[in-house]
């Protein structure tokens, strides 16, 4: 079966003018065996071993920052530039105008839309100089590039695909607020990896101080489970949300079977009042968890069969997402996009898509290492695990990949696409997509990191 992965926004999207069918359980190329961390594991000389110790760590999270790929939000100077702050939500309003998207029921998105969308953006409000304010995230909620819950689609029905959804946060994530909207329901604002807006409810404000205190995580846990539920009580029967894999939050104390840790709340005013969550001591590590590629390959196959999730919808991750809560398991912070990802770690190799696959497997048996190695392609981005007879493996986040035409096999002249959906994380080799029109995931494959 000759398919290939499909790419967009983040890494892991869509395209148009598609008949769709279900993947199979397993894909091309792959066994049952292959579907376990354990097989891989045993394919990697020295899996146990530390790649980079905690102040290794912190280092290459520096740099990372230090090259503008990640952010420290407690570092922003205050004031900012009022006119930086309007550009920028100008800039966000523009570019989705300009990618004549549809409503739910089909019909294009005009003035009628965008309209009161801009009225309540509130341009004008921005002062010259803007006083920074601060937040923590009190539920998960999703981060938008408009202020609205409406959603945008690049074609009628691709319901999971909204184009409006920049990012998902997590209970705890720090904020610096930016601007508010019109009716004070939506702030707009910054983390450590992304900027948009977010429902003013899920959000707790604080001081600046509060945020380098919550930040400061001298005692924490780690969510090492892809969702970690954080009840109100010791009973475990009073839910407040979930927190997802590398999510961190201050610990207070072990407590048997269970951790107590410091969760933002909102009081009346939407202040920040913070309380003792709960959750299961079996789901966490207090502390982050030793950089091997052991526990790398462990911490991607507890996310095998997660749900995919476009920008974070539904409270799920896309192909960058998966990669980010793998690496925060054990300090790593990588970065939001696919793109940026890719630069961070040992460039091991780099090529262009005209080169022979057969010089990029042979690199990537000579390079690449399971685990610590991520493999970047315009708009995607996997985490290699190894070869098997010549064949190159990762685990990754994809919505989907395409099949080549029916009976041409070797073109590259498909006009009508034909999508097996995976909507999953899922183990496949390198090949897939070889004699479709746009050709295998090796074929695409652009540059070859280790992080370390």
């Amino acid at each position: 079966m000759a398919v290939v992965l499909l790419g967009s926004f983040g890494g892991c999207g869509h395209v148009p003018q598609r008949q769709e069918l279900r993947a199979p359980s397993i894909l091309p190329n792959t066994t049952r065996q292959m579907k376990t961390a354990g097989f891989w594991i045993a394919r990697v000389n020295e899996p146990d071993r530390v790649i980079l110790t905690q102040p290794d760590i912190a280092a290459l999270n520096a740099r990372n920052q230090d090259a503008k790929l990640t952010e420290d939000i407690i570092l922003i100077q205050t004031p900012v530039k009022g006119k930086d702050v309007a550009a920028g939500l100008r800039k966000s309003l523009s570019a989705i105008r300009k990618q004549s998207l549809s409503l739910g029921s089909g019909e294009k998105a005009g003035d009628e839309f965008f309209d009161p969308v801009l009225q309540l953006m509130d341009l004008g409000s921005v002062p010259e100089k803007v006083s920074l304010r601060y937040g923590l995230a009190v539920h998960y909620t999703d981060q938008r590039i408009l202020p609205t819950m409406n959603a945008l689609y690049a074609q009628q029905g691709d319901v999971d695909f909204d184009e409006l959804q920049n990012s998902g946060l997590d209970v705890g994530t720090p904020i610096v607020i930016l601007h508010q909207s019109r009716d004070g329901q939506w702030l707009y604002g910054r983390t450590q990896l992304s900027t948009g807006w977010v429902q003013a409810q899920d959000v707790a404000i604080a001081s600046l101080d509060d945020i380098r205190r919550y930040s400061a995580r001298e005692q924490f846990i780690v969510v090492t489970v892809p969702k970690a539920d954080v009840f109100l009580d010791q009973e475990l029967t009073q839910y407040a949300d979930y927190v997802r894999m590398g999510s961190l939050l201050p610990l207070v104390r072990e407590n048997g079977k269970t951790v107590v840790v410091r969760t933002p709340a909102r009081n009346a005013e939407g202040a920040l009042l913070e309380i003792s969550g709960y959750l299961k001591a079996e789901q966490v590590s207090v502390g982050f968890l030793p950089y091997t590629a052991r526990n790398m390959m462990e911490q991607a196959f507890k996310m095998l069969n997660s749900p995919y999730g476009w920008g974070g919808m539904y409270g799920e991750q896309d192909c960058s997402r998966f990669i980010q809560e793998v690496f925060s398991t054990v300090g790593i912070v990588m970065p939001r996009n696919s793109g940026q990802q890719a630069k961070v770690g040992v460039l091991a190799a780099t090529f262009s898509d005209r080169d022979d696959p057969d010089v990029k497997a042979g690199a990537l048996q000579q390079q690449a290492v399971g685990g610590i190695t991520t493999l970047y392609m315009k708009g995607h981005i996997m985490l290699y695990l190894g070869a098997v007879d010549g064949r190159s493996f990762a685990i990754h986040a994809p919505w989907g990949y395409r099949e080549a035409c029916p009976q041409k096999a070797n073109s590259r002249e498909c006009r009508q696409d034909t999508v097996r959906v995976m909507n999953r994380v899922v183990v496949s080799d390198l090949s897939l997509g070889q004699g479709s029109r746009k050709g295998s995931l090796i074929e695409r494959l652009l540059s070859v990191r280790r992080v370390e």
